[in-house]
């Protein structure tokens, strides 16, 4: 239970509100591919309804990240269940709409695998211990996560302009020398993918997997810094890096189970 929960449980308690933080500052503050969606239904839509929409989403997503950090005893089972479930069906749905607006690119919807289910894991620790369904399940959501973004880095999708953008602002590449730093971290990906399949290899691989899972949710911040207008850096860019911290969070915390189960 919660209230002896391990260090691992406590990381995935702070992975997810910071998730669903993250991502209703995003509804309440910036864009998602929602009206184009709904104007393709309905021509006649109108925008600030949408918005009103989206913000009032936002409001929701962020009461179940309040709701993680109730104490137990003020927080039932079912409650807590249900408030999962939809924040998980929420980034779901997002996840669609981005899906839709990248074309149908599968790699969009892939790379999302952690982020979607964090919140499902979170309730399900809540409640139960680690066993190796449980094992399995994080292994194959972070290869999911890793293989969907490996296939952008690579070039089997245009390698997005943000990625060169951010590899040249903190290592100071020129785009020909960003494409390569990229493609070489896409094979890692793709390597550390296969890798968390091989029963004697994948506890290795979790520590590239927490080092780059991490740097890359770092990136967004670090990269378009920008000290003149920390706040405006802050209010664009600090929630993008918080809904990616999972990716390098889960295997943090798939990495503490297994040890805390051996110990």
């Amino acid at each position: 239970m919660l209230a002896e929960r391990s260090a691992a449980k406590r990381i995935l308690q702070v992975l997810t509100v910071l998730l669903l933080l993250g991502w209703a500052w995003q509804l309440w503050r910036w864009t998602i591919p929602l009206a184009q969606f709904g104007q393709s239904i309905f021509p006649s839509l109108d925008e600030t309804a949408i918005a009103n929409f989206q913000r009032a989403w936002g409001i929701l997503i962020a009461l179940c990240g309040f709701i993680v950090l109730l104490p137990e005893d003020k927080r039932p089972r079912k409650v807590l269940y249900l408030a999962m479930g939809f924040a998980s069906l929420s980034l779901l749905l997002i996840f669609l709409l981005k899906f839709r607006a990248k074309s149908y690119q599968w790699g969009n919807l892939i790379e999302h695998s952690i982020q979607c289910a964090l919140p499902l894991i979170y309730a399900y620790y809540a409640f139960q211990e680690h066993n190796l369904r449980m094992q399995w399940v994080l292994r194959l959501l972070i290869a999911g996560t890793f293989f969907g973004h490996g296939l952008y880095a690579i070039g089997y999708y245009a390698v997005p302009g943000n990625y060169l953008q951010m590899v040249h602002n903190v290592f100071g590449f020129e785009p020909a020398s960003a494409e390569r730093f990229l493609f070489a971290a896409g094979v890692l990906d793709m390597l550390t993918v296969v890798g968390l399949l091989v029963p004697k290899l994948w506890r290795y691989v979790l520590y590239y997997a927490i080092i780059w899972g991490f740097m890359t949710a770092m990136a967004r911040i670090v990269a378009y810094w920008d000290s003149s207008i920390w706040l405006e850096s802050l209010d664009i860019w600090l929630n993008q890096t918080l809904i990616r911290l999972g990716h390098g969070g889960i295997p943090l915390v798939l990495w503490l189970l297994e040890r805390e189960q051996k110990s």
